[in-house]
């Protein structure tokens, strides 16, 4: 399942380069399981960032 999570919109010039951060916090992660519960669950993540769905690039991390 894929989610939106802090989407930051940066304006850049033609050839502009700029180094963007943002947080994610383990609340960000949090879903309704099967026992609707509101939880964040531990196991591997996959994070995409790009202009769109086609245009991404990708890597994981792990909640412990």
């Amino acid at each position: 399942v894929k989610e939106l999570k802090n989407f930051q919109k940066i304006m850049l010039k033609p050839g502009e380069e700029k180094a963007v951060t943002f947080t994610l916090t383990e609340e960000d992660l949090k879903f309704f399981n099967p026992s609707l519960k509101y939880a964040a669950e531990a196991g591997d993540f996959k994070l995409m960032i790009g202009l769109d769905s086609k245009d991404v690039k990708e890597t994981t991390f792990t909640l412990l």
